[in-house]
């Protein structure tokens, strides 16, 4: 690796950073390589852990929500959106037939 290149990229990134990612005497290409992998494994995580974050909110709402003897606003929702669900996926699963018979498959 250019010796300029990593100069500059470690300017843009802060020494401090980087540092991290040499503390055993890595080389510039090792030290950047090692940045880029934690990099695409934070992307890589970000949604997931997202995903968890939000199912365990939800399910303290609602177990709290059980310990008042209430009923949350979202389980009503869910019910609204799960019979949505179900009338436009019999919609679609009768439209995907008729496409099928004006193709000449099945009955």
């Amino acid at each position: 690796m250019n010796p300029a290149f990593f100069q500059q990229v470690e300017t843009i990134l802060a020494p401090e950073r980087l540092g991290a990612y040499r503390q055993d005497g890595a080389t510039p290409a090792t030290t950047l390589a090692r940045y880029l992998l934690n990099m695409a494994l934070c992307e890589a995580l970000y949604s997931p852990l997202q995903f968890a974050e939000v199912v365990f909110r939800l399910s303290a709402e609602h177990l709290a929500a059980l310990q008042a003897g209430q009923t949350l606003a979202l389980d009503v929702q869910n019910e609204y959106i799960a019979f949505l669900i179900s009338v436009e996926s019999a919609k679609l699963e009768q439209a995907i037939k008729a496409n099928l018979r004006g193709l000449g498959y099945g009955g």
